[in-house]
């Protein structure tokens, strides 16, 4: 006679695994709410996140918590992306009011290279999440629009947490977003602007032709129209705007608002995040 005993242990194996997964996401709440108050637009009401440290400190307390070896390739990608944003967030927190995200730190070095990042048992840095994690292990490029810098000519930081099931949506829109936003990219003329990004991270793009296939996947009006017109092309990148993100309302920011378009900032020559 066929008996369904021995599917109970099936599926408490199948509930284990799903657990961590699960507790990662239900422990998210705390980051949503703080990014829903907070995120104004293109920008971040730091005296906002500051005023709901609690929600933030919470947050970095279960990503510390998380063992990241227990998760999912997609809950990891979401993992490590919604870490890089929300220690920015701490970081820049704890030493506001700055005009600038570099200027936290040692003058001799940069704030991605200070170690705060706790995750998995150790401390790292930003720069750590980025380049040994994001980057070389998930390599999707659509990465470089989700991860937020805190600066003006970053892309802006998304009003939810990223997440396993949604994921490839997020990183969709994100990409979306970004690359027909006329502050980053643009095209007149027959010159294509684009964010310094794609200039720093071009081989994460698979070079210059990669670059172009991808912003021609995404764009949208008058993006796409000139980029379909046949015309020549002539690709040049914009300067990037270090200033703080800082949300123009905040009376208190030391960096003031940012129209689109407006590039100001240190010039082509800096090195990516540096």
């Amino acid at each position: 006679m066929r008996t369904r005993r021995p599917l109970r242990p099936l599926l408490g194996l199948l509930i284990f695994l799903a657990l961590p997964v699960c507790g990662f996401a239900q422990a998210q709440g705390p980051y949503a709410r703080l990014l829903g108050r907070c995120v104004r637009g293109a920008r971040v009401d730091y005296p906002c996140v500051i005023a709901h440290a609690a929600d933030l400190d919470a947050y970095l307390a279960s990503l510390a918590a998380t063992v990241t070896a227990d998760l999912g390739r997609e809950a990891r990608f979401a993992y490590f992306i919604n870490a890089y944003n929300a220690w920015t967030l701490k970081l820049v927190a704890d030493h506001y009011p700055v005009a600038s995200i570099k200027d936290i730190g040692p003058f001799w070095s940069t704030p991605w290279k200070i170690a705060f990042v706790r995750l998995d048992g150790r401390t790292v840095t930003l720069d750590h999440l980025e380049n040994e994690i994001l980057r070389p292990v998930f390599k999707d490029p659509r990465v470089h629009f989700a991860i937020n810098c805190a600066s003006a000519s970053c892309p802006p930081l998304r009003a939810e947490p990223y997440a396993a099931d949604r994921l490839d949506e997020q990183l969709d829109d994100a990409a979306s977003r970004f690359i027909n936003d006329p502050a980053f990219n643009s095209f007149k003329d027959g010159v294509l602007r684009l964010s310094r990004i794609f200039d720093w991270f071009q081989e994460d793009f698979g070079g210059e032709k990669g670059v172009l296939a991808l912003v021609e996947r995404y764009a949208r009006g008058d993006l796409r129209k000139g980029l379909r017109s046949g015309a020549p092309l002539r690709i040049t990148y914009l300067d990037y705007d270090w200033s703080l993100n800082a949300a123009p309302d905040n009376p208190d920011s030391p960096s003031g608002p940012r129209g689109p378009g407006d590039q100001g900032g240190e010039n082509a020559g800096n090195a990516a995040r540096e």
